[in-house]
């Protein structure tokens, strides 16, 4: 399944998910470019239905 969405949209929710604890975010330093966010999905992320991600 494609899921068309904006970065802007892609973002907002990614930022959502993290302050509601779905996700966790690394810090990656970068050597010759800027430091980058890492996410991965967390035990209650692992919870989640497809419907809530996309509301």
């Amino acid at each position: 399944m494609v899921i068309g969405i904006g970065s802007i949209s892609f973002n907002r929710k990614v930022i959502q998910l993290h302050k509601e604890g779905y996700l966790h975010c690394d810090i990656v330093k970068g050597d010759k470019f800027a430091d980058k966010a890492v996410y991965s999905i967390t035990e209650k992320g692992r919870t989640l239905t497809f419907q809530k991600v996309v509301d």
